[in-house]
């Protein structure tokens, strides 16, 4: 019988976000000759792959009657977001402060105590909610009285909806790891966070550039010379954005280079876009490169991607420029009157991940199938 994979899709309540992992998958598995299929149930005789988001209990239960039922089968979830561990609270991405802490730590008791597909609070739970309740105190104070004296009247579920969700995501992947064969990451770091769990970790995938020929047709061709950014645009991002802006006006380059313009994950690829992409980190101690983000860019909005840092923590972004004032805006002008002066390097630099890429994920492949 071929061998083939499948991809569960059902614990994603919206494939935006998400599409980009799938098609990454779909490509490298082609490419190793097997079958692929994106589904909404588990099949029992083939490889199946889960993007990580056990949030949904239906899903959850799914999963682990499965996994029960069919204890042979294989089955590796695909892990996107970072587990921090700082002031005493794990969760999903969590970069904030000792206020956004001692909410967490409420969270953490709240949502194991409801929740019964999430392992119950134990002692340690609830010591570090104990020692949070002062700084809970005053969080909930700062947060009344700034809706009484400033009229802002967003709720508090409404203000503290993401760093509940990222919760429920990390409590979710910390009770499913058990029936999981392995787990595969979308980035390095990823698996300094799971050192305390038992899990294998067979590789971190690498998104492969399968159609360059077609990306080295779109890059400049119908495009303005402008930049513009995807993505949610935080305090951070904006004033990145408004020193690009400056640095083009400082320049005289206001005729020359369109200002930077926000692009929402909707618009069409085919629509009249700028010729490149501006990828600052969310924050100023954001710690990771996003090489998803990078990728898309490439593939499906055909933009070069410009980045205000350097992590150096995945091959894909030496296919990037590296943002720095004048010399990048002058490159950026001398590159889309002259695509060929770009391509004579950049081609080089896509053989060499090129090469990186298929040799990491064969690997992964191929233990997919010794496990």
């Amino acid at each position: 019988m071929q061998v083939w994979f499948n991809i569960y899709a059902s614990n994603h309540g919206k494939l935006d976000g998400v599409e980009d992992i799938f098609e990454i998958l779909k490509v490298i598995i082609n490419r190793c000759g097997y079958k692929v299929k994106i589904t909404e149930r588990l099949e029992q005789e083939a490889i199946n792959i889960i993007v990580d988001e056990f949030t949904n209990i239906i899903c959850n239960k799914e999963i682990i009657d499965f996994k029960v039922n069919f204890p042979n089968s294989k089955l590796y979830y695909v892990l996107t977001e970072f587990i921090e561990d700082k002031f005493l609270v794990k969760s999903n991405n969590f970069f904030g402060g000792l206020g956004n802490a001692a909410m967490i730590a409420v969270m953490n008791v709240y949502f194991r105590i409801y929740r019964k597909d999430f392992i119950s609070p134990n002692l340690k739970d609830w010591l570090v909610l104990c020692l949070y309740f002062p700084i809970v105190f005053l969080y909930l104070t700062k947060y009344f009285l700034s809706k009484l004296l400033t009229k802002n009247y967003q709720r508090l579920s409404s203000k503290l909806h993401s760093l509940a969700y990222m919760k429920m995501r990390h409590l979710g992947l910390e009770q499913m790891f058990r029936f999981a064969n392995g787990v595969i990451l979308t980035h390095n770091m990823i698996g300094f966070g799971l050192r305390r769990f038992d899990v294998n970790i067979l590789g971190t995938i690498h998104p492969e550039i399968s159609d360059y020929g077609l990306i080295k047709e779109s890059l400049f061709k119908n495009k303005y010379l402008g930049i513009e950014i995807t993505g949610s645009i935080t305090p951070f991002r904006k004033k990145y954005i408004k020193k690009v802006d400056q640095s083009i006006l400082l320049y005289a380059l206001n005729h020359t280079i369109e200002f930077c313009k926000q692009i929402t994950f909707s618009d069409n690829p085919s629509d009249f876009r700028a010729a490149y992409s501006l990828h600052p980190p969310q924050s100023k101690s954001w710690k990771y490169s996003s090489p998803m983000r990078i990728y898309r860019a490439l593939s499906y909005d055909y933009s070069l991607p410009i980045l205000t840092k350097f992590f150096n923590q995945h091959p894909i972004e030496a296919l990037c420029l590296e943002y720095k004032k004048e010399k990048t805006l002058v490159e950026m002008h001398q590159f889309y009157q002259n695509p060929k002066l770009f391509f004579d390097e950049f081609d080089k630099k896509v053989i060499q991940y090129t090469e990186i890429a298929q040799k990491e994920n064969d690997a992964i492949i191929g233990k997919m199938f010794k496990i």
